[in-house]
């Protein structure tokens, strides 16, 4: 073989090394998939490149995709009921996986970071609250069975 034939050998090597995934690294460098699976289907992928960017490892990974599919299982309990005290204390629950969720991606534990107002019944406004995420500020809809205190204005 040729020097020129291992030097082009070496150069597609090298090109198709750079065209892997970040989800294909992720599973070369900590030998697990970022797939969440929620009643035994995968539900969604975590965020491959932020999982390389934190330098997470494998059990953090673990314990965060553990963590998502406990979220989705209260999810499904808040699904299920109308009960205001049922639905706040699921939804505590669910701010509890969220700070532990910070933990493990090494982000600080702020709850103004938290997509409080995504969990199910909970009917304040979901794109002001968006604009508003990591300020002080929230937008509450009085009449949320979850987080507002059922007086109007």
């Amino acid at each position: 073989m040729s020097s020129d034939e291992d030097f082009v050998r070496a150069f597609f090597q090298a090109q198709q090394q750079r065209q892997k995934s970040d989800a294909d690294r992720v599973k070369e460098l900590l030998g697990e998939d970022t797939v969440v699976f929620h009643n035994n289907k995968p539900a969604y992928a975590l965020n491959s490149s932020l999982v390389l960017k934190q330098q997470l490892d494998v059990s953090e990974l673990r314990a965060l995709k553990s963590l998502h599919a406990e979220k989705l299982k209260y999810f499904d309990l808040m699904e299920q009921t109308d009960d205001p005290e049922k639905l706040k204390a699921y939804a505590n629950e669910v701010k509890f996986i969220e700070f532990e969720m910070q933990k493990n991606w090494h982000f600080p534990q702020d709850e103004s970071f938290h997509d409080w107002y995504r969990v199910p019944k909970c009917t304040c406004p979901k794109l002001d609250n968006q604009d508003r995420k990591g300020s002080r500020f929230k937008v509450i809809d009085p009449q949320c069975p979850i987080h507002g205190d059922g007086l109007a204005f």
